[in-house]
């Protein structure tokens, strides 16, 4: 194997182990995979030009970068949504404007919301959470909030 696969192989590895200790974010796995991908490149092609190897290994991490992006935001939106919609059931929250519509504010986080009993949502009204069922929330009047009150 040529010197400049066996550098680019280390350097893949190496990124890999490094990354997940120092909590970097799961897109700059990226970078590990584009160099794992020029090792091979560099042992099939002995010889080939820096220049021509580090225009390989940028055209490989744009080529990756939708991938790695994707993963990320599906495996972060998975840990949020599971977590969030265990913690959140009983919990008080308030209205907010959310979008065009509205939303229910838990612990920092806004979710889409709608009255458990079909009823309306005002803004700034004092909610509990019944139920999250996908990115919705279900809410009810919060006991002792005007709105409740007869």
């Amino acid at each position: 194997m040529p010197a400049p696969a066996w550098l680019w192989l280390l350097l893949g590895i190496g990124l890999l182990l490094i990354l997940p200790l120092l909590g970097g974010p799961l897109v700059l796995v990226d970078l590990a995979v584009a160099a794992l991908v020029l090792a091979v490149v560099t042992a099939a092609v002995p010889g080939l030009d820096a220049g021509y190897q580090l225009v390989i290994y940028l055209a490989t991490t744009l080529a990756f970068l939708p991938s790695c992006y994707a993963v990320a935001f599906r495996l972060r939106g998975r840990r949020r949504a599971a977590a969030s919609g265990h913690a959140c059931g009983g919990e008080r929250g308030v209205v907010v404007r959310r979008g065009r519509g509205l939303g229910v504010r838990v612990h920092g986080e806004t979710f889409p919301a709608r009255a458990a009993d079909g009823g309306e949502l005002r803004l700034g009204e004092a909610v509990t959470v019944v139920r999250i069922r996908g990115i919705t929330a279900y809410v009810r009047r919060a006991e002792g909030s005007p709105a409740s009150r007869p």
